[in-house]
Parts: structure tokens; sequence; C-alpha cells
């Protein structure tokens, strides 16, 4: 029976590198072409959360695939059992034939454009995306070219001209700040509803103090005693963005990307979601060139 003696993943700060090296191995069994296999190397680094996720997505088929594998869960137990190569990455035409064809089998229709250059496996682009302008809000970090591409490239494949970006990396103080001046003065429950009971509790008990710095060191420690990052603003894979345009074709186009291998989209939470009155897109790398 395959078994790790710790979490392997996204949030984990003290993963054993024997545990490591078996996800690897593990992971690359089932990277069949055209994925590259992932470093060796019993470092837990972002390649190998990068490829974690891939699977979850690909072969657990987890809608929200969080980058972690623990011991005696869903994830091992698919990454141990399943064959090798098991669910590969469709091939460009397969993908394609899966989104244009009707029920019935037809064949693609003859109105249909081209399919994105990102079926290679490369992240997403669009030979247009030159002409998209992007704004940035007043505390938002920059994106960094290979994000701002991306970006501009789903914009310009939906006929989009521009976006305001208005969050990208955050501190912790950042969080916090935010969470208390904003999230919190619109709506406690939001708090509750996106991190949780135990944030709403500090919140209050730190914003009768005034103590934003007091917040945020409270927050980080308790991310840490919890092995999870609250937001991946705080992992700098995340913006929130506002299209200019017909949000709902946005976020379509955010979620047929998700389901393409390499395209460098992870996650989207449209406008309304949860509350929030952003799009809130992940990607697979870091979307600002600035460290926390």
């Amino acid at each position: 029976m395959t078994t790790i003696k710790k979490a392997v993943g996204r949030g984990v700060n003290n993963a054993d590198p024997n545990d490591v090296l078996l996800i690897q191995k593990l992971v690359n069994r089932h990277r069949g072409a055209p994925l590259q296999k992932i470093g060796e190397t019993g470092k837990l680094d972002h390649e190998t959360v990068a490829a974690i996720e891939d699977f979850q997505r690909r072969v657990v088929k987890m809608k929200a695939p969080d980058g972690r594998v623990d011991p005696g869960g869903k994830t091992l137990s698919f990454l141990a059992d399943a064959p090798p190569g098991a669910a590969p990455a469709p091939s460009a035409l397969a993908h394609w034939l899966s989104v244009f064809a009707s029920p019935a089998g037809d064949a693609i229709p003859k109105t249909v454009g081209p399919p994105p250059a990102n079926t290679t496996g490369k992240t997403f682009t669009q030979a247009t995306a030159s002409s998209v302008t992007l704004s940035y809000g007043e505390h938002a970090v920059n994106l960094n070219a290979k994000a701002e591409t991306l970006l501009k490239s789903i914009l310009a494949s939906v006929g989009m001209n521009g976006a305001t970006v208005t969050s990208t990396l955050r501190t912790y103080h950042d969080q916090a700040r935010i969470t208390m001046t904003q999230t919190y003065k619109a709506s406690p429950e939001k708090v509750k509803t996106w991190y949780g009971q135990a944030v709403l509790d500090a919140c209050k008990k730190f914003k009768e103090k005034d103590d934003i710095q007091g917040f945020a060191d409270w927050w980080k420690k308790h991310d840490t005693d919890h092995g999870k990052v609250s937001s991946k603003h705080l992992t700098n894979r995340a913006l929130d963005v506002v299209p200019n345009g017909d949000r709902a074709k946005f976020a379509k186009k955010v979620k047929e990307l998700i389901a393409v291998s390499g395209s460098g989209v992870q996650r989207i939470i449209p406008k309304g979601t949860m509350g929030e009155p952003v799009d809130h897109v992940e990607f697979t790398f870091p979307v600002t060139d600035k460290t926390s």
C-alpha cells in the first residue's frame, strides 16, 4: 500500500523529502505526452504543486484542485492505483471536437474559427492580445509580462479591448487592511463566507483596536498553523479583474481554458458567486515579479 508520512503540496511548509520524491515519481507516471515530466528532486517546488493540481483536474476530476496530497486522501489513492498514463491530456483535435461537436456527434461547423494557440501545452496566447489595454487599481501590483499576455489574450479572444485589474499580489498586511476596511465594512458575513469564522472573529477583535498589523500577524500565524493559505492573492497566483464587456462571456472563456492542460489558467470565481464585485482569476504561475 502506497503511503506518505505527511501532506505534500500547496501550503505545506515541512513536507518530508522522501514523501515529496514519492509523489513526484507517482505524478510522472501519469504525465503522458504532451506533458513534460517534473523533476524528481525531493524538493517541494511550484512545478510539483502545479503538477499535482493538473493531476487532480485530469484524473481525480476535482472541480477545485488544491495542489495537495494528504496521507490516506483521494488524490494519493488515484496516484497509487490508477494505471500509468491514465486520463492523458486530450490532443488539440480531440479537445476542439469535444467543444464544438453536437450531442449527435456532428462534424465541427464550418463557421467555427481556429483553436487558440495553446493546444500544444503552452500558455494560452491570442494574436490580437497586444491591442488590449489594462489599467490598475490603486493598490494593485502590476502583472508581469507572462500574466499580462495571458489576461490580454483571454480578453482579446472574446472581443474585449481592455480591463481593470483591481488586485494581484497581497502581503498579509494588505489582506488584513482590505478585509478590515472594505470587506468587513461592506458585510461581516462575507468575511465568514470567504475566510471562515475564526478570521471573522479576529477581524472584529482587531478592528475594535484599529490594529491592522496585529490582525495581519494573527492571520499569518493562523495560516501557518493550519498549513493552508487563506487567499491565493497571498501566493502571488491570483488577480481580481473587471473586464470591459460581457462578464459572463469572459468567465465562460476562462472556464474553457481551465480544462485545457498547460493553458496557464487554474480557477475562476465569477462576479457574484460569493458576493464579490470582481472576477477572481487564478493562474498556475506567479502573476507579478514582486515577492511578498
